[in-house]
């Protein structure tokens, strides 16, 4: 799973602490988050030709800034992603499936690098939004007379748009190998029709490379070529800039708004001795409260065989199981602690209602407890509503 980073926005995280008792019971510890922004860097709009921290697929390498358009920003791999092959010198059927469907099969490639977490889609350098997911239907045409007036929905300069950037940037361009340009073109001449795949240099120029040649006389040669492929990523509308100086060595950290992080959603957060996940367990408008996904250490409570412990312990269960959340509050991005089913007001709270020592005085009209209530309920119902939130074993003290 996908954990948002602690740097989105300085956010401050709590812990859920989940101890086990002498019942087997365990605590989950909650802490609240505070958020901050990252003064001079929150939406501070990237220029074209800066890094930004992207991962997405198995690449990883950097990215950098390719457009961005009133907010709607581009990311391009600085570096080819992988290589790809189009077309065969032996097979004819795949050298003109592969030019047909040129655009189609480099757009898919492209989509394996969108992290939905941070993007909404991905093509290929070279292609255009409204390419994205379209199915080439024109087909490599079979014969020459048939070449001479076919019409290609891809034979045109739309490439050029990326192209002409990344020619005037360096940080733009690659810097060993051609990669392809998701664009094709078809060259007639008075003996044969050339129907070829752009590809892009280093420096930044393009090119062609033919898949086919046919002739006039019925001469079909045919050829493959592998280039790289260099995805373009459209990142998400509500993506924030929350850090970073757009360097190579130090690029813009980005992130989704505190506000609009969902409940459930993985955290990075590090405190005391527990080393595994944490979630999301509230957020009310960027005031955030976290709980540890898993139980983070073991605590006893009551006793079989010390009456006096055992009163001890239920009357002061609340101030216990909030305590046990103090080690686990990291000051630089919490703000305060308590145990899963208490509430805020109850941190540092002092039981003072002791354990009835009678039943008569236990079941005396007026009888009444300070945490005698039902304010549990709503931590829980928010955990048994929400997978992420739940612990794989044991039993959790409330």
């Amino acid at each position: 799973m996908n954990k948002t980073e602690k740097n989105n926005g300085g956010f401050v995280l709590v812990s859920r602490l989940l101890l086990i008792i002498a019942m087997l019971a365990v605590i989950m510890l909650i802490v609240s988050l505070s958020y901050a922004d990252v003064v001079g860097e929150k939406n501070r709009p990237p220029e074209v030709g800066s890094y930004i921290a992207y991962t997405g697929g198995d690449y990883t390498g950097d990215w950098v800034v390719l457009r961005n358009d009133k907010g709607r920003i581009q990311i391009i791999s600085k570096e080819s992603v992988g290589n790809l092959t189009l077309g065969s010198s032996t097979d004819v059927a795949k050298a003109a499936n592969d030019y047909a469907n040129a655009v189609s099969i480099l757009n898919t490639k492209a989509q394996e690098y969108v992290n939905p977490d941070y993007a909404v889609s991905g093509r290929s350098v070279g292609a255009t939004e409204e390419s994205i997911g379209q199915i080439d239907t024109t087909q490599y045409p079979l014969t020459f007379a048939a070449a001479r007036t076919q019409e290609l929905p891809y034979n045109d300069t739309y490439y050029t748009s990326d192209q002409t950037l990344i020619a005037n940037n360096a940080n733009l361009q690659h810097s060993v190998g051609n990669v392809w340009l998701a664009s094709r073109n078809m060259d007639p001449s008075s003996d044969r029709s050339g129907f070829r795949v752009r590809d892009l240099f280093p420096d930044g120029h393009a090119s062609q490379y033919s898949m086919l040649y046919d002739y006039s006389d019925g001469t079909v040669h045919m050829y493959d070529r592998t280039f790289g492929v260099r995805p373009v990523i459209t990142l998400r509308p509500d993506i924030e800039i929350i850090g970073g100086s757009g360097l190579q060595s130090d690029p813009y950290r980005i992130g989704v708004p505190i506000e609009k992080v969902a409940v459930g959603s993985y955290v990075e957060y590090n405190a005391g001795d527990y080393d595994g996940d944490w979630v999301i367990l509230r957020n009310n408008k960027g005031q955030l409260e976290i709980i540890s996904k898993e139980s983070v250490g073991d605590v006893t409570l009551g006793s079989d065989s010390d009456v006096n412990k055992a009163k001890s312990d239920y009357a002061n269960a609340i101030n216990i199981l909030n305590s046990k959340s103090k080690a686990y509050i990291n000051t630089n991005y919490a703000v305060s602690a308590r145990s899963v089913g208490a509430s805020e007001e109850s941190i540092g709270f002092i039981d003072t209602t002791k354990y009835p020592i009678t039943y008569s005085a236990a079941s005396a009209t007026g009888q009444t407890l300070p945490y005698n209530d039902k304010y549990c309920l709503g931590d829980q119902a928010i955990i048994s509503g929400n997978d992420n939130l739940k612990h794989t074993s044991g039993y959790i003290w409330l």
